[in-house]
């Protein structure tokens, strides 16, 4: 009898081995408890990832995976929209060439008597160093003409490397008849060639990835640098946007990026301005890049540097979409280096725009999602049943007491 409580005791009060992720999970670091919207029935969700989790994953988030309490695996898919931009150019005749002293160069620009819709126009010159203004109107007789944009920025600038911006963006119009006037007053500026277009741009959704970044206090003369550490060199950017504080100002800027702060690689040229005739432009996208140090150049040439100016480096979300079941608990589970993108026939059998109106879904606790939870490995049976355990023990010594004394007896 002794020799039976004593091994009861034994068997309880020795440590349970940690039950590890069931396979083939055990390989995954990192997890996320999704929170789903309360669901009648099954439906789609979706969730965007959050910065953090670029820097536990892979580069190309082959290691995402949505698994359910079970450890069953759930199909999604990754979305990401996209800035599109549709242009058909064509050419259109100049004539009507001149220069007025003190005032503007100028030259007509003939679209066609197609009557096709256009609101963009692209300057063609041989000048290589200026930055100026230009005005555009719209006639459809060539005597009576109406303003479609007052004052929009032109440069380049082939000393800093700088192709420049010759696009000018202006009201829809369908007239025949575009006057150029560039108002350089003081040169005569070539315009060698002209082109039309119609602009059909889609703007995505953006997030902040770093905000309020200030202006360096080493920057060398004729240029304003601001520049941050993102701490992650696998967090994607896509847009960035200024505030300033000047009431009219127009400058060039080049957006760098470098994973060791040292060698820097040009990413994109752009420009930002604000007119006296209240047209302006402070923000701009372009191709997503990553790099952990990023530095935005405005050249202010021979101008004060800009006042109250600071960024926000901005990026183009990605939603992680799958078909959830009410009642069940689902995770998102990273951090595997060696995991193979899975293929699943969800993003086929369900379309982009279902998935962009799915139901939003959160990752991690309410008001605290960026914080990433335990790797994923299950609690000992000595933790998850403390109470079973504790019963046991005291009978297990009641037991023992009791064949001591009868012992003794």
């Amino acid at each position: 009898m002794i020799s039976l409580a004593a091994a009861l005791l034994l068997s309880i009060s020795a440590p349970s081995p940690i039950v590890q992720q069931p396979a083939p999970w055990q390989d995954w670091s990192q997890a996320r408890p999704i929170e789903v919207p309360t669901l009648r029935a099954p439906g789609l969700v979706r969730f965007a990832l959050p910065n953090d989790i670029y820097g536990l994953s892979r580069t190309d988030l082959a290691d995402l995976r949505v698994i359910d309490s079970r450890g069953a695996q759930q199909p999604f898919a990754v979305d990401q929209a996209v800035a599109e931009s549709a242009r058909s150019w064509q050419d259109a005749e100049l004539s009507e060439q001149g220069f007025v002293a003190g005032r503007y160069s100028q030259a007509v620009a003939d679209v066609g008597a197609g009557g096709a819709m256009h609101d963009l126009l692209a300057i063609e010159t041989t000048a290589d160093e200026f930055s100026t203004w230009v005005e555009v109107a719209a006639s459809d007789d060539e005597s009576t003409w109406r303003i479609v944009r007052q004052r929009a920025p032109i440069f380049r600038f082939t000393s800093d490397g700088f192709a420049g911006s010759l696009d000018v963006s202006f009201a829809r119009t369908r007239s025949r008849w575009l006057r150029i006037r560039v108002l350089d007053p003081a040169t005569v500026f070539p315009i060698s060639g002209c082109r039309i277009a119609e602009a059909v741009d889609t703007t995505p959704e953006t997030t902040a990835v770093a905000a309020d970044i200030r202006p360096d206090q080493s920057a060398p003369a004729k240029q304003t640098r601001l520049t941050v550490d993102l701490a992650n060199a696998r967090v994607p950017v896509s847009a960035v946007r200024f505030d300033v504080g000047d009431a009219a100002f127009h400058r060039a800027v080049a957006v760098v990026a470098s994973s060791d702060g040292v060698n820097w690689t040009d990413v994109y040229d752009d420009e930002i301005y604000r007119d006296s005739q209240g047209g302006s432009s402070f923000a701009f996208s372009f191709p997503e890049a990553r790099g952990r140090y990023w530095r935005l150049i405005v050249y202010n040439r021979d101008d004060a540097p800009l006042q109250s100016l600071h960024a926000t480096l901005l990026a183009t979300p990605r939603y992680v979409s799958f078909r959830a079941k009410p009642g069940v608990h689902y995770r998102l589970i990273f951090g595997n280096v060696r995991a193979i993108a899975p293929s699943y026939d969800f993003s086929i059998s369900t379309s982009a725009g279902e998935r962009a109106h799915a139901q939003l879904a959160l990752l991690g606790r309410l008001g605290n999602a960026m914080n990433p939870i335990a790797p994923i490995v299950a609690r000992p049976w000595t933790e998850s049943h403390a109470g079973i355990l504790w019963a046991a023990l005291i009978l297990a010594v009641v037991v023992l007491a009791w064949l001591a004394l009868r012992a003794m007896r």
